[in-house]
């Protein structure tokens, strides 16, 4: 390796670009006081982890880099080159030669600290590209593949046979994982989401053309891998929201009436509920920003070889920057999710609350917030609705029980910087409700998400609601989408997930405080 200096870092651009007529790794800065100006450089995204082999040998590598490059069965330096110089750009940010590769002890201090700047800021690295490419090196659009037909071939529609449509798409969505590991990788999760306008090249350089592609020309781009899942998933979703309202149910002209009758029966609503979860949990829905808790839920179907890029890996795909990201071979696990999730808090604030009642508390009360959220086993409520957010809503931070476990961390809900308190409901009579409960957040194969009919939700003691988003009144009653929770003592309780809530104004009583908490781990 060369006993270069490390440039200093630039928090807004990359540390090195690799040139690729020179085939040398170049500070960024240099590039520019050489051109009198910032260069344009194209950006790469594929992946590479299961196939390592050991190190590349160095007469292989470009000159000037201070680490060992990888080496693959999948594919040569020379292939990636080729398919590289695609996009015409001289320079070029691969993360092979871009970012320090390895760990301690065969990284330096200096190295690792310039690996974890690298990775905090991959937004702006990726956003600064002028062109870029998605590279799934398994797949030969000439051949059949699972990706292709996903793409391009299509499954059958159902033709009443829902059984087989519905296995049909989770099966595909497991061979595609098995056969392009651009699919299972949790980096690509992210840049997936950074790069979704991009072509996808196969192993030879070539994409997939079709009338229905809208982007690149009729190209197959990463938007095209989501635009029929999503659709998909909000057309069932919708089923399942018509099925839970009786009068919707009854009504034979509704939309997929046929589908509606089919999920009337117990276990076809399961079957069908899990592979909406399966479709949810493999990353492929609403795969765009503004997307937190789809990111976070199609995490759990992606392969990490360290633990901490469970976290960093998607801190762009989050719209998150960090000055610093550190590598401790997954021992302080806790540190990395407390850091990544005030973050997201306060990126995000109220839609990472999107999600539904935990059928068994247990599971769900030995969970810290970090845990609940950042690990992504809550499925996302909103391919079931849109969501009409009200104003004024209490601002969120959250309080961590440091090493203290005996002690809950806090959500807090804080009015006190707004014109308005933080009013909850508190039922005098009874109203109409809708309750949404995912079964399980521990047995993946099991949880799904069940939507319960519309029925009298009773006045209960312990039970507060806070109406966050507006909600189209029906059977004569005004209407609101609320958190639920269960009330503690004064200004404490537990969430228990978003509710629906018909009910008359005089029906209700406005309780208020200055700020509200919404407990933890419970253990």
């Amino acid at each position: 390796m060369a006993l270069n200096q490390i440039p200093d870092n630039d928090p807004d651009h990359p540390r090195w670009l690799l040139d690729l007529d020179e085939w040398l790794i170049l500070p960024y800065q240099e590039i520019v006081l050489n051109q009198g100006g910032p260069p344009e450089y194209g950006i790469i995204s594929y992946t590479w982890g299961r196939y390592y082999t050991g190190n590349q040998a160095p007469d292989k590598v470009p000159s000037g880099i201070m680490w060992n490059v990888p080496s693959v069965s999948a594919f040569s330096l020379e292939d990636a080159r080729n398919v590289m110089g695609s996009m015409r750009k001289r320079y070029v940010w691969w993360d092979w030669m871009c970012v320090p590769q390895g760990s301690a002890p065969d990284l330096s201090p200096e190295l690792l600290q310039a690996k974890g700047q690298e990775i905090g800021k991959q937004m702006k690295i990726y956003r600064g590209a002028k062109a870029s490419i998605v590279w799934v090196h398994r797949t030969d659009w000439n051949a059949e593949s699972p990706l292709r037909t996903l793409l391009k071939d299509g499954i059958p529609p159902p033709g009443g046979d829902f059984i087989g449509f519905f296995t049909a798409i989770s099966d595909i969505l497991g061979e595609i994982r098995t056969t392009e590991p651009w699919l299972g990788s949790i980096w690509t999760l992210q840049e997936g989401v950074l790069l979704s306008k991009t072509a996808l090249l196969d192993r030879n350089g070539t994409t997939l053309e079709d009338d229905r592609f809208m982007h690149n020309g009729g190209k197959a781009s990463v938007i095209d891998l989501t635009a029929g899942l999503t659709g998909l998933v909000i057309r069932v979703a919708a089923a399942f929201m018509r099925l839970s309202n009786p009068e919707d149910a009854k009504d034979e002209n509704a939309p997929d009436a046929v589908l509606i009758e089919f999920l009337k029966q117990a276990d076809n609503y399961v079957y069908v509920a899990g592979v909406l979860a399966t479709i949810m949990r493999s990353g492929l829905v609403a795969y765009a920003q503004d997307s937190p808790l789809y990111v976070l839920s199609g995490k759990t179907s992606r392969f990490s070889s360290q633990p901490e890029d469970y976290c960093w890996a998607l801190l762009g795909a989050l719209d998150l920057e960090l000055a610093n990201t550190w590598y401790h071979k997954g021992s302080d696990m806790d540190r990395v999710k407390a850091v990544f999730f005030q973050e997201l808090l306060q990126r995000w604030q109220w839609p990472l609350f999107l999600v539904a009642k935990v059928s068994n508390p247990v599971e769900y009360d030995v969970l810290s917030w970090p845990e609940r959220i950042v690990d992504g086993k809550m499925l996302p409520l909103g391919i079931y609705f849109d969501v009409f957010w009200k104003k004024n809503l209490p601002a969120l931070s959250w309080i961590d029980n440091g090493k203290d476990k005996t002690q809950p961390d806090m959500i807090i809900l804080d009015n006190t910087k707004s014109d308005q308190a933080c009013t909850f409901w508190k039922l005098a009579q009874p109203g109409l409700g809708r309750v949404y409960e995912q079964t399980s957040i521990v047995e993946e194969t099991n949880a799904m998400v069940q939507i319960r009919p519309v029925g009298e939700l009773l006045p209960t003691e312990n039970r507060l609601y806070l109406p966050i988003a507006d909600l189209g009144p029906q059977f004569e009653r005004s209407g609101a989408r609320c958190i639920e929770i269960e009330s503690l003592d004064e200004n404490t309780g537990r969430f228990l997930g978003v509710v629906d809530l018909w009910i008359a104004e005089e029906d209700v009583v406005q309780v208020t405080f200055a700020d509200f908490r919404l407990l933890g781990s419970m253990v």
